[in-house]
């Protein structure tokens, strides 16, 4: 293991390819994987080349953090919200707990959804959507080189989920999620457009409940096999895909010059 471990990390990259922090204070794409024996090993990735179907250019500028609502499990409906910011959530990805000894039902949950006092219950009020969440449970490509490809460009970090190569409907397949963040929240009459521009078919299969405003996620567990991976980029723009620009104001027409009616021309009317 010691052995794949370096000969991945020199296929990583040169002497010549060595990363500087950018002057957003960003920092390296990073991947991570765990071994059957529980050790983590981390490399630093190449980063992203925009190799993304060629598609009109939604990408805004990086995002410095994201607003999450967590709830402390799978029933609980009253959620706490906070913004994280983007390199702490990529840490906890990359730094996830083993699950705990109640299964997937006992861990926690997050979303990128906002909800009116962080409520879920029935009746709950929908205020903004802060980030994807894209869930791949039926594409069996999913793959830090996949994710790369699909998300090229855009910020985003990916992981697998405790159904990573786990029999499931009769299928056993690569399982996993990816988050990438709003260049600006937004609105529930936003969303339906966002969700389907991420789900149009180019980007992998993405899992129909992701169009699901109020759905909470499991957060990732470091199960046998768990792996993340992460790359910079830009956020997706909310305007270019809503048509968020306001349209420019028209023009007040010019006055009307007043008509001068002359006797004449009264007198003419008034005999014809």
């Amino acid at each position: 293991e010691t052995a794949r471990g370096i000969a991945h990390g020199l296929s990583k990259g040169t002497a010549t390819d060595a990363w500087y922090p950018s002057s957003a204070g960003g920092r390296p794409s990073r991947s991570s994987l765990v071994w059957g024996d529980g050790r983590r090993y981390t490399v630093d990735a190449p980063a992203a080349v925009p190799v993304a179907p060629a598609l009109p250019s939604v990408s805004a500028s990086s995002a410095p953090g994201v607003r999450l609502t967590f709830y402390s499990g799978r029933r609980a409906r009253r959620g706490h919200g906070e913004r994280m910011p983007w390199g702490d959530l990529v840490d906890s990805i990359e730094c996830a707990a083993p699950p705990p000894r109640g299964g997937k039902d006992a861990l926690e949950l997050w979303a990128a959804h906002e909800l009116e006092n962080d409520d879920n219950h029935r009746g709950r009020v929908p205020v903004a959507m802060h980030a994807l969440f894209l869930d791949y449970d039926d594409d069996p490509s999913f793959s830090e080189e996949a994710v790369a490809y699909w998300w090229g460009g855009y910020q985003w970090v990916a992981h697998t989920s405790m159904s990573h190569m786990v029999e499931k409907k009769g299928v056993t397949c690569a399982r996993g999620r990816v988050i990438v963040p709003l260049s600006r929240p937004a609105t529930p009459e936003e969303w339906p457009q966002i969700a389907a521009w991420a789900m149009d078919g180019s980007r992998g299969k993405v899992g129909a409940e992701t169009a699901e405003f109020c759905r909470m996620y499991y957060r990732p567990a470091a199960v046998d096999g768990y792996a993340w991976w992460s790359r910079d980029g830009g956020a997706v723009d909310v305007d270019a895909i809503c048509g968020g620009d306001e349209p420019p104001e028209e023009e007040p027409p010019p006055p009307r010059t007043p008509i001068q009616i002359t006797t004449d021309i009264a007198d003419t009317a008034l005999r014809s």
